[in-house]
Order: structure tokens, then sequence, then C-alpha cells
């Protein structure tokens, strides 16, 4: 873990010592002034065995997975009250999947499940609910459909708002799903993305809700994807993130992994900083490159825009300002 911190603090040197990434200044979109962060931020990293058995996923385990988790994040003794800490009966709430590998590996439909029946414990309207993503294909071939995420709507979110966020490296609209929810959650998958790294929390957002993703790939998605992430529009309605990797990838991603790539990892990273999140699953990456002899990230593709996010007070990135709260069922 020692040496993963080290490649990842001389990538961003060298990131900052050959103008590989740029500041975010006050001002821009994503560069407003914020509120300190607290001192620390709890990561909820639930492991289950149980939960992926003979290629299928048991839906009754990462249900337990995700109760488990919750009511440790929000200091619960009761499932339904942690889930209260979410989203209220008055919320309308918007779950954001991954469906870009469609049946290879996306977000799975169990997880969102496991988010739309502690939702509904807190007493929120399934009529209120609404799992999404770009593309109607991916989501299809994904398995989304109501009665595979609780009777939740699924829906494709394809339509732009009519404001336009002018950024130095080009422009873009978010998602108009944005201006209809009080409540975001995001679900991810834990995969390598070959140009910025690692594709988890932030960029599930980032260029999952903007209309032109394709251009803002340059110099690795950084700060594109620290700049897109940190608008005001994502921030003030983003209240959780799921991190699904009961089955992970450490290579090949976003779309290209093959099974040697994919991995039973039987884990949810469950918390409120996306941020701190993909920093805990870019070292679970790394960790599994490792082990099938691959070049670290920090060689071949640095998640640059980790480190951006955490200068711009997005979240915490480096491991002493993150607990790790490890747990098995």
């Amino acid at each position: 873990m020692r040496g993963d911190r080290r490649e990842f603090l001389k990538a961003s040197l060298a990131a900052a010592l050959f103008g590989l990434g740029r500041g975010v200044e006050a001002g821009e979109p994503g560069g407003a002034k914020r509120p300190p962060l607290p001192p620390k931020s709890t990561i909820i990293q639930t492991q289950s065995k149980r939960s992926l058995q003979y290629g299928r996923i048991h839906a009754e385990v990462v249900q337990e997975m995700l109760d488990g988790s919750m009511m440790k994040l929000a200091k619960c003794e009761q499932a339904a009250d942690a889930w209260k800490t979410i989203a209220s009966p008055a919320d309308r709430v918007a779950i954001k999947v991954n469906c870009i590998g469609r049946q290879n590996l996306s977000t799975h439909t169990e997880v969102v499940a496991g988010i739309v029946a502690g939702l509904k414990s807190a007493g929120v309207d399934p009529q209120n609910l609404v799992v999404f993503d770009r593309d109607e294909g991916e989501m299809n071939d994904a398995g989304y459909r109501p009665s595979a995420v609780g009777g939740a709507r699924c829906q494709v979110s394809n339509e732009y708002s009519s404001k336009t966020l002018r950024f130095y490296f080009g422009a873009t609209r978010l998602a108009r799903i944005l201006d209809d929810i009080t409540v975001l959650i995001d679900v991810p998958v834990l995969k390598d993305h070959n140009i910025a790294g690692v594709t988890i929390a932030m960029k599930n957002l980032s260029h999952g809700l903007c209309e032109n993703p394709g251009d803002f790939h340059a110099n690795g998605c950084d700060p594109a994807i620290a700049q897109i992430f940190g608008t005001e529009e994502i921030q003030k309605k983003l209240r959780l993130v799921v991190c699904d990797a009961i089955i992970a990838a450490c290579d090949g991603g976003p779309t290209g992994m093959t099974n040697a790539a994919k991995w039973p990892c039987g884990t949810l990273l469950v918390g409120k900083d996306a941020v701190a999140i993909d920093r805990v699953g870019m070292d679970l990456i790394e960790a599994r490159r490792r082990v099938r002899g691959l070049m670290p990230l920090a060689r071949r593709s640095p998640p640059r825009h980790i480190i951006t996010a955490g200068k711009m007070g997005l979240g915490h990135y480096l491991l002493d300002k993150i607990e790790v709260v490890r747990t098995e069922v």
C-alpha cells in the first residue's frame, strides 16, 4: 500500500512540474469556495464471500451488506433509520448507475434493488424513485427494468438543461434530470479506465451527466472530472455513493474488460465522500493489478483527478484523512 501511495504522489508531483494539470479558480464552474471538509471521511467497506457464488449474485446477501453498511455509516441501530438520513418521503430520488459495460460489467440490478428497498423502508414513494443512465441500449443490455429494481422507474437521461457551463477546456450542459430531483445517489462500478486511470464515483457523474463526455478526455480527464463533478448542480444533491465492487475489473476498462481482468471482489464501498471512495477503490484496483503482474496505474494512466478533486475541497484523497471501516457478512 505504501508503494502505491508513493507512486500516486509521484504522479501528482509530475503533473505539477510538467503542467499536466491545471488549478481551478473561484468563479469557474466547479471552482467556487467551499466550506471546510470534516477532519476525516468515513467509508464502509463491506465484503461477503456469499454475495457471489457460482456466477450468481445473491440479492438477499447484497441487501444485508447494504443495510449493514448504512447502519455503520449513519451510526443507527435500525436499517430504516439509517436510510432516513439519505432521503425522506418528500424527496424525489435519482439513482445514477453505470451501464456502459452492458452485460460484461455494469452496476448490478441486485445492488440497485437493495438501495430501492432501503429507500422504501424510509418512506420514499416508489413513484419518486428513478434509476437512470445515458443510453437506452446499454441499460436494456444490463437488465434494467422496473421489475429488476424493486419497482423503481428506469429512465434514459438524454435531455439536458438550458444552462451552459463553460470551462477553460470546453462547454457542456448537465442532464436535465438534476432539475427535477432533490436527492442524487451515485452507484458506480469498480473498474479501471484506460485514460483516466479509474472510473468510479466521480467519473460516473462528471462524464455520465454531461452532454458531450467525449470532449473531456484530454490530459487523462484532468481537471475535467473534478471540475464537472464539483459543479453546484451535482454537489448540492449528491447524498450517497454506493460503489458496486461485487465484481470488479483491474484492466481493460471502461468497456474492454476480459474475464481475466475481472475478479469476484464481493465488496461494497459506501460513503458520502466520492473522492475518498475513488481513492479507496483505486487502491483495491492497484492491489489486484499487482497480483496480475500489471503495470501500476500511476505509471500507465495516473488518476490525477482524485488529487485535483481533493485540492478543490471536494473530498479527502489522502489515506490518513479517510477512515475505512472494514466489515464482513
